[in-house]
């Protein structure tokens, strides 16, 4: 786990170079078992098709949660309380948090945080002429990192770490539980943490959510050997390889890859990667929980439960996780 530090900063100074990218890719093509942080799959263009993912018929997760807000909100916003200052994870183009922020009472600063610098921009410009009365301030980076925020919750508020659509089942299990150790830290005692869990559920409605008929999702994974080629002037035949994924209920995940499809090699400055027919990249996992083991977990990490809203169908989870005193 990296101890380097995601600061806040202003849309028009957000860096142009990404070394994390270079590192994380030479590292995770060198490893025995190949893989690369799914972080990575979001630049722009994989952000843009993120988005397209969410629309798509297969993809529960996102039309799920939705519903889940749309009938509870209210419920939500009385739970988080007046004048909270909110730090979003993962903030995307912040769909669901414009329905959030829209039912809060007086929210005083909302913190972005992202990956993808070009979206952070583009969504903190938007959504600051939308709240004008809303303090807001864009985070560049990875929220798998420590956080240090220029802005305190007012004395009548609290801290809300928000992190919507199961971003948490992205995790390694390591970084999961870092995660929620340092939001604990961040939000204080005061605080809580609202977040989304993918619950297991059908096989078969699991992976068709992770592989559409349509292939956006293959897309998705298949754009970060272009972002190699274009970012790190690599040699990568992107023709060579195809996109998998599947249920494997041992770790309860649906597990992503680049499959090679023949004898290929990827060259990014002095490194070789070789490739036989069948080898693969590990690109993201989507690990899919239960409430029982779950909730306990994040009670070990300094959270006690507090709210639980669900589906009819008990496909999806939004919590409300109180500091623990």
């Amino acid at each position: 786990m990296s101890d380097e530090t995601t600061t806040q900063l202003a849309p028009d100074t957000l860096p142009e170079t990404d070394d994390d990218f270079r590192r994380d890719i030479i590292e995770g093509l060198s490893a025995p078992y190949r893989r690369v942080p799914s972080k990575h799959l979001y630049d722009h263009r994989g952000a843009e098709l993120f988005e397209r993912i969410c629309e798509l018929p297969e993809y529960y997760p996102t039309r799920t949660e939705m519903g889940i807000m749309s009938t509870k909100l209210g419920e939500i916003a009385e739970a988080v309380g007046e004048h909270a200052r909110v730090v979003e994870y993962g903030s995307g183009a912040s769909t669901k948090t414009r329905m959030l922020l829209d039912r809060l009472e007086s929210p005083s600063v909302y913190h972005p945080v992202d990956i993808s610098r070009r979206q952070l921009v583009e969504t903190a410009r938007a959504l600051d002429g939308e709240f004008p009365e809303l303090d807001v301030r864009p985070c560049h980076g990875d929220f798998n990192e420590r956080l240090e925020l220029d802005s305190e919750a007012p004395d009548d508020g609290r801290t809300i770490a928000y992190f919507p659509g199961s971003t948490m089942g992205n995790l390694p299990v390591d970084d999961a539980e870092g995660l929620l150790r340092r939001t604990r830290d961040l939000v204080g005692r005061d605080g809580a943490f609202l977040i989304g869990i993918d619950l297991v559920k059908d096989v078969e409605v699991m992976e068709k959510a992770y592989d559409d008929a349509a292939g956006v999702t293959a897309a998705f994974n298949l754009n970060l050997l272009d972002r190699l080629r274009s970012e790190l002037g690599a040699e990568v035949d992107t023709q060579a390889f195809r996109f998998q994924s599947g249920w494997n209920p041992a770790r309860s995940a649906i597990e992503s890859r680049l499959v090679a499809t023949r004898p290929t090699g990827i060259v990014i400055d002095k490194h070789r990667f070789d490739f036989a027919e069948g080898d693969f990249i590990h690109t993201e996992d989507s690990r899919k929980f239960d409430l029982e083991h779950f909730l306990p977990h994040a009670e070990r990490c300094g959270f006690a439960e507090a709210r639980i809203w669900t589906d009819p169908k008990d496909w999806f989870a939004i919590i409300l996780l109180e500091s623990a005193a």
